[in-house]
């Protein structure tokens, strides 16, 4: 897995929960 793909992942969690 490519460190970029990780990053954007964890981005994605933040945003989530930020949202909630």
């Amino acid at each position: 897995m490519q460190m970029g793909q990780m990053l954007t992942g964890i981005c994605a969690l933040v945003f989530s929960f930020a949202q909630v």
